[in-house]
């Protein structure tokens, strides 16, 4: 598995997801979620996304990575 780039996330949250998406559970979603960005999830939550900062865009994928993929 290798790390996904912050556009990588800013795709998949909100051009592949609906907002309706974002706040129902589903298994199906945790799991792709999982597979897709749990090895850049555990890479931000080290703090080794930090060159993502350096752009708007980039904080922001960040925080979708630390604040709404970490509950999945």
């Amino acid at each position: 598995m290798t790390l996904a780039t912050s556009q990588q996330v800013l795709d998949f949250w909100f051009e592949e997801l609906t907002p309706k998406q974002w706040f129902i559970k589903s298994d199906d979603l945790d799991r792709t979620i999982t597979e897709r960005f749990g090895e850049t999830l555990a890479a931000a939550a080290r703090c080794e996304c930090w060159q993502w900062r350096e752009t708007p865009a980039g904080r922001v994928a960040e925080i979708v990575v630390l604040d709404q993929f970490s509950r999945n």
